[in-house]
């Protein structure tokens, strides 16, 4: 990967990142949210208001301390206040509940359990708080019960009866779900005698119901909106009512409610158009991301052609290295299996030898009494590097090559990644690969103003799922474009050569009149383990040849005590 392209999909990646923590770091603002709200309320003749509110709230940290505000600006006091804790009756059902009443005090200790306190939080806009300390876990669900009366909350104008409630403030910054409120007249109204209107949240819902009962929902209220309603009703369902107000309202009350309505309606139009649009672009460039990666897959197929070959019965290209023919096979990526093919073949040549002590303990050593003037970069550095981790006596335990093989992706990964860059080097000069760098070009900038449109839908728009899902597309595309290579005319010659030839391998394996030398299946053994044949050969041998034929000096790597080792890393590199 060049440092161009290397540089390019970092950059993707953080901007991901960023898109995907944006929404999380937003909702963290808070330490709590709020996942469900029900107010129901009774409103009295006098002109007091009983609520009877159950708030589930959803916290993000262990500690925290949640504050229901009352504003007492529309009431003369607060009456009958109660405060539960709802709690599972049954451990085994936990849709039967039971309420457990915390205890109201002056101020919270360090270590409040079961409490809560009312204070005056805001004295210019006379808001109070209920506070309640809560502990737990990270996206733990506590849910609390709230019950009070508000005194003299409803206004008596000369021409109609007002009541004004919040129940978000402006600036509370708390984020609320499943929004239910329902509010109850003293008498039976007609729903064409009272009037209701909700402002602060854009996507509430009213309802006025028979019965004289209105009705407030909303699925979500984020933490940059607020909630507050009025409801108008006849004065005559308030012959007790104290707080009266010698003028007339309604008309005015009207008035403002249908300018809030305006209003709202002009920003859920904004919101709506920048929700469609900001899906409408996202779309656009998944398609294009979409259709890019299509275009290059079909650009990087190879088609498969009929290429006659003449019968192959040795190595087709004995300058190949078996990691080489590994990365050929492998469509441009090297395996585990790549590296062990590599030591096998080090073992073949005897510049690596597999020793047993008396205590039947395994080990390798390095020879060095063998010229390494034939070997390639990658099978010298496997030298330097197994002779980097030798013991003092010179051997290193078998053990270290199978921890190696075993945690390649894991373990001693700046030496793995100076071994594969030396493969890949050695394979460039052979031109297994064609050049499509001008189609990589062009699905890099596709993916690149897919990125830009994830950004422009996430953070502009502020649609954080268009954005992440646009965002990791484009990620998808830039790593697919990076990763693609296409095979050379020559590179496809070499792979049919090379599959011939383990057909040819196979047939040996299935008994032949004129079977294979031993020696040759020892030269063959490192080739056929990126051929995938290797551990067929392993279990078939045995059965072909007789028992002494391993016990043959000369043999390095099929010497009879070789085997359990080889077949065992097989199995494990499948």
């Amino acid at each position: 990967m060049s440092n161009k392209w290397r540089a390019m999909l970092s950059a993707m990646l953080l901007i991901s990142i960023f898109l995907l923590n944006v929404p999380v770091m937003a909702q963290e603002q808070s330490t709590y949210s709020i996942s469900e709200y029900t107010s129901k309320i009774n409103i009295y003749p006098d002109g007091s208001v009983y609520f009877d509110e159950t708030i589930t709230y959803l916290i993000t940290e262990d500690t925290t301390n949640i504050i229901k505000p009352i504003p007492m600006a529309q009431s003369s006091k607060v009456e009958e206040m109660q405060v539960f804790a709802m709690g599972s009756a049954d451990v085994n059902n936990p849709e039967e509940t039971v309420l457990e009443e915390l205890n109201q005090v002056d101020s919270l200790p360090g270590a409040a359990e079961n409490v809560y306190s009312y204070s005056l939080a805001d004295e210019e806009r006379d808001i109070y708080h209920i506070t309640i300390p809560v502990e737990g876990s990270k996206r733990e669900e506590k849910t609390f019960v709230y019950r009070y009366k508000m005194m003299d909350t409803v206004y008596l104008y000369k021409d109609t009866a007002a009541f004004f409630w919040q129940f978000l403030l402006p600036g509370q910054g708390v984020e609320a779900r499943n929004v239910f409120i329902e509010a109850a007249l003293p008498g039976t109204v007609s729903p064409d005698e009272m009037i209701g209107y909700a402002r602060g949240a854009l996507f509430s819902e009213k309802e006025v119901l028979d019965g004289g009962i209105f009705r407030l929902t909303a699925e979500k209220i984020s933490e940059s909106e607020y909630l507050e309603f009025v409801l108008l009703a006849p004065n005559s369902l308030f012959p007790e009512g104290r707080k009266i107000i010698d003028n007339f309202a309604e008309d005015d009350i009207l008035s403002d409610m249908a300018s809030w309505e305006d209003q709202a309606l002009q920003a859920k139009r904004k919101a709506e158009l920048r929700l469609y649009g900001s899906y409408g672009i996202a779309l656009l460039s998944i398609l294009l991301s979409l259709g890019t990666g299509l275009l290059l897959y079909l650009n990087t197929r190879t088609k498969k052609k009929k290429i006659q070959l003449t019968e192959i019965k040795e190595l087709p290209d004995a300058e190949i290295s078996p990691a080489e023919l590994g990365l050929l096979l492998g469509r441009g990526k090297i395996r585990p299996r790549d590296l062990f093919s590599t030591i096998i073949y080090l073992i073949q040549t005897r510049h690596l030898e597999l020793r047993y002590n008396q205590n039947n303990e395994e080990s390798v050593a390095i020879r060095y009494d063998i010229g390494r003037e034939k070997l390639k970069p990658h099978e010298e550095y496997i030298l330097s590097w197994l002779d980097s981790e030798k013991a003092d006596n010179g051997t290193l335990p078998l053990e270290y090559i199978d921890r190696l093989l075993a945690n390649y992706d894991r373990g001693s990964k700046k030496k793995i990644s100076t071994w594969e860059k030396l493969v890949y080097r050695k394979a460039d000069k052979r031109k297994f690969h064609e050049n499509i760098s001008k189609a990589k070009g062009w699905a890099m900038g596709a993916a690149a103003v897919t990125m830009l449109t994830a950004v422009v839908s996430g953070l502009v728009l502020e649609n954080y799922l268009a954005g992440l899902v646009t965002g990791i597309i484009a990620i998808v595309l830039a790593v697919y474009t990076i990763t693609a290579k296409k095979l050379s005319e020559e590179a496809l010659m070499c792979s049919q050569q090379w599959l011939q030839f383990k057909e040819y391998l196979g047939m040996q394996l299935e008994g032949q009149e004129n079977p294979l030398p031993i020696s040759k299946w020892e030269e063959y053994l490192a080739y056929a383990v990126p051929l995938g044949i290797a551990g067929e050969i392993m279990d078939k041998l045995p059965n072909n040849y007789k028992e002494s034929a391993f016990e043959d000096g000369n043999l390095t790597v099929l010497y009879r005590t070789n085997h359990a080792w080889i077949k065992n890393n097989l199995k494990k590199l499948k």
